[in-house]
């Protein structure tokens, strides 16, 4: 699985497929119908008493509504579900319809030794580039960094995560700006590799990011920023695809010279890292690290408020008039 991030060229428009996640779900109720009590006319004792039934009997219906309306809407959440939209980037999906991500708590990359060609602080530059996920507070795994030389970047696992620079030879992919290759269980999702290359073809620069707009004209001489293309790159990395909507977005498909923006996150990169690691993180009793699944851009499924007094009280009418009937008799 391959991601890349391509040069500054005109954006293609994409038709949003709209999701829908919640099927209304409604109660209806059939109002209890009383025969007459008597043929004849009821005493007044007897009119009394059938007057304080039929009011015991109507509070007992509507309590019990109640209780099954909250007993309703309990069955119906259930199930959380996050909803990602239009204008987030895509999640990728393994052949049984998992989404592709590390399950493993923590991952180690190797820097190669080509990233030094791009200056003493490229290295620097990409750590920051993944710290900006790392900061971000979704559970990607926590990562270390080591050193590397000699990196092969192609279609071929090797057990090493390996950052390079260099020329990209995997076909159709030659004239991306960067490039990420993962390497997955087809049918888990599971994250096992993933390899990244800075394209030696564009010219690279380590740009201060102070440009108000996003972009950094000052000393940027056309270069591409380091640090920009590697959070870009991290995105992919930790299982994230491209953004086609989006342009401020960090995982938007394309970048310009000078460009800065993407070092930092929008709230729909934020939120799609979020619930590709929250909502599948593993759950186990007592885990102090679980965490409840949040909603994403789609409807919010609340607690409830019903705490056992609607079906209590329900059942305290109902005693009460079959209480009433036995003494009547």
């Amino acid at each position: 699985m391959t991601n890349s991030l391509e040069p500054l060229r005109p954006a293609r428009s994409l038709e949003p497929v709209p999701i829908s996640l919640m099927n209304g779900a409604t109660t209806r109720s059939v109002k209890p119908s009383l025969g007459a009590f008597n043929a004849g006319a009821a005493p007044p004792f007897k009119r009394k008493m059938s007057a304080k039934i039929v009011t015991l009997g109507a509070i007992s219906a509507v309590l019990g509504l109640n209780a099954a309306a909250g007993l309703s809407n309990l069955r119906a959440r259930t199930e959380p579900v996050v909803q990602i939209v239009s204008g987030t980037p895509v999640l990728k999906k393994s052949s049984e319809g998992d989404n592709v991500r590390w399950h493993s708590g923590k991952a180690t990359l190797y820097l190669d030794a080509s990233l030094d060609a791009l200056g003493g602080q490229a290295r620097d530059a990409v750590r920051l580039g993944f710290g900006t996920w790392l900061s971000s507070g979704a559970k990607v795994p926590g990562l270390s960094f080591d050193s590397t030389n000699g990196a092969q970047f192609g279609q071929t696992a090797n057990g090493k995560s390996e950052i390079s620079y260099g020329p990209i030879t995997v076909a159709g992919h030659e004239s991306a700006l960067a490039l990420t290759i993962i390497f997955s269980d087809s049918k888990t999702g599971e994250v096992l590799e993933a390899d990244m290359r800075f394209n030696s073809l564009y010219p690279y620069g380590l740009l201060s990011g102070k440009g108000g707009s996003g972009d950094d004209q000052a000393g940027c001489a056309s270069k591409y920023d380091l640090q920009n293309v590697a959070t870009h790159e991290a995105g992919h990395f930790f299982g994230l695809g491209e953004d086609y909507d989006a342009t401020s977005a960090t995982m938007y498909y394309t970048t310009g010279p000078c460009q800065t923006n993407k070092r930092v996150l929008q709230s729909s990169d934020e939120m799609t890292m979020d619930s590709l690691y929250v909502a599948n993180a593993p759950q186990s009793a007592g885990d102090p690290s679980v965490v409840t699944a949040k909603g994403c851009g789609g409807a919010r499924i609340g607690q409830g408020n019903t705490r056992g007094e609607a079906p209590v009280l329900a059942l305290l009418g109902l005693l009460g008039f079959v209480g009433l009937r036995r003494r009547r008799r």
